[in-house]
């Protein structure tokens, strides 16, 4: 019997301390519509480890009925993990918020994110911004 908790107390510990040693780190990318006036195409480089989470925030005014939608060049490096909408803090009818795009690193590659914030229906406005983010996975 003692035999077999000592295993699985060893277990347990090598199992923790394998876990501690791993870690997953978040890396951020933040334009304002301020960026995007001044040059509506921009882009940006990421290195990451599997298990790591880029998470954009990209200026948005749902309101005029632009939103922003992303395609992968390349599938099975990163995926969505989570976006979400927050609203201006102004509380000012009309003003912008911010879309949130999360995206966890899940295999090893190059891939682009192309993001492009435009009017989703027939005739509305496309690619008035873009954001081209290049994800680098080891």
């Amino acid at each position: 019997m003692w035999p077999r908790v000592f295993l699985v107390l060893i277990l347990c510990i090598t199992a923790l301390s394998v876990s501690a040693c791993v870690t997953s780190h978040d890396y951020e990318a933040e334009l304002t519509c301020e960026q995007f006036a001044d040059n509506s195409h921009q882009s940006g480089d990421f290195v990451l480890e599997v298990g790591d989470k880029l998470r954009l925030e990209l200026c948005s005014n749902q309101t005029t009925g632009y939103q922003w939608d992303y395609e992968f060049t390349t599938q099975n490096v990163v995926k969505e993990e989570d976006h979400d909408f927050q609203e201006p803090e102004e509380g000012v009818v009309g003003a912008a918020g911010v879309e949130l795009w999360t995206f966890e690193a899940v295999g090893e590659g190059t891939t682009d994110i192309q993001m492009e914030y435009s009017q989703a229906w027939e005739g509305g406005s496309e690619a008035e911004w873009t954001y081209t983010v290049t994800v680098t996975v080891e």
